[in-house]
């Protein structure tokens, strides 16, 4: 699926794991922006090897198109369904190169000493109010990361399964 404006930019929509390499015969140059949204869902988020897969994806595949002529801007747009899914792998190995730059939003600005949320990034489309109830109605798990972009890390719980005994 390929999209040329009237200035002669191009926009090709490619699936996850699709090869962009064929890309590069568009007007005799290699891509100068990319935009990835939402690579793991749920599914794929349970499988550390499959969201690692990904990250080598866009190591390789993504990042394998930037030429000398133009620099490459990749967007990553994603929720975080796993603390080590693909963003916090590309985040860990990258961080402090110049020209990785990482932004994480949480639509929570900030909660009172209770836990209990207080400020909301984007007021006028998510209230205080909404975000209460919404975390009240889905459970603290899922509203992490669904709307603070902050998956927990299953290692650190405060409990164990293992350590439950059933009566």
């Amino acid at each position: 699926d390929e999209l040329t404006f009237s200035n002669e930019h191009t926009f090709a929509a490619v699936g996850s794991e699709g090869t962009l390499r064929g890309l590069l015969s568009i007007y005799n140059y290699r891509p100068t922006r990319v935009g990835l949204d939402d690579l793991i869902d749920k599914k794929l988020a349970r499988s550390i090897e499959r969201m690692h897969e990904k990250a080598e994806w866009i190591e390789d595949e993504v990042m394998g198109l930037e030429g000398s002529e133009r620099p490459l801007r990749v967007n990553l747009l994603c929720n975080r369904m796993h603390f080590r899914d693909h963003f916090g792998k590309l985040k860990s190995e990258h961080e402090d190169h110049p020209d990785w730059n990482f932004v994480q939003f949480s639509a929570v600005v900030s909660r009172d000493d209770n836990g209990v949320i207080t400020e909301s990034l984007y007021p006028e489309r998510f209230s205080v109010e909404y975000l209460r109830a919404k975390e009240s109605r889905i459970g603290r798990r899922a509203f992490r990361i669904e709307q603070e972009n902050s998956p927990t890390d299953i290692e650190s719980r405060i409990y164990h399964e293992e350590l439950l005994r059933h009566f």
